[in-house]
């Protein structure tokens, strides 16, 4: 992380959307997000990814695949992460990536974003941030080519200390 400003974690890389305290501010205790994966050619998957203990260096997030009724399709697993390891997954190669302000229609709703599009080749990933929440994508696509690959969306973001 560059003293001066906190978004930027390695040189040659581009501003993260969000600091490592930002994403700590906006992660309290039972933060709860379910995320939906969608590969081309594989099965649709959805996980919910729970966020307690937080303190002032990290948070453990609890992990869990949910089934189309909810339910928990297996055992949680149960990660300490560090805020800077949260905030290093959206730090992005300068050389290989454009960054740019878009709305973004979503199941979330209509989403101002900050907008990462790395290519490399024909691959060509584009990763949407929400700016009113720091912390996981609310949308990810990639693209081989014409064809989509993966896409996975963030379905819901909502705090419950319970």
């Amino acid at each position: 992380m560059t003293s001066e400003d906190p978004h930027r974690l390695e040189a040659g890389h581009l501003p993260t959307p969000f600091s490592a305290d930002e994403i700590r501010a906006a992660t309290p205790q039972g933060r709860t997000q379910v995320v939906r994966t969608e590969p081309l050619g594989g099965a649709a998957s959805t996980r919910r990814v729970r966020y307690v203990e937080p303190d002032a260096e990290g948070v453990i997030q609890v992990r869990t695949s949910i089934g189309e009724d909810g339910e928990d399709q297996d055992a949680p697993v149960r990660e300490r992460v560090t805020w800077r390891d949260l905030q290093s997954h959206a730090s992005y190669p300068a050389d290989r990536t454009s960054l740019e302000r878009a709305r973004l229609e979503h199941p979330l709703g209509d989403l101002d974003c900050v907008r990462y599009t790395m290519g490399d080749g024909d691959a060509v990933d584009t990763v949407w941030f929400d700016l009113a929440r720091p912390g996981l994508p609310v949308l990810l696509e990639s693209r081989r080519g014409s064809d989509l690959v993966l896409r996975v969306t963030l379905l819901s973001d909502e705090v419950d200390p319970g």
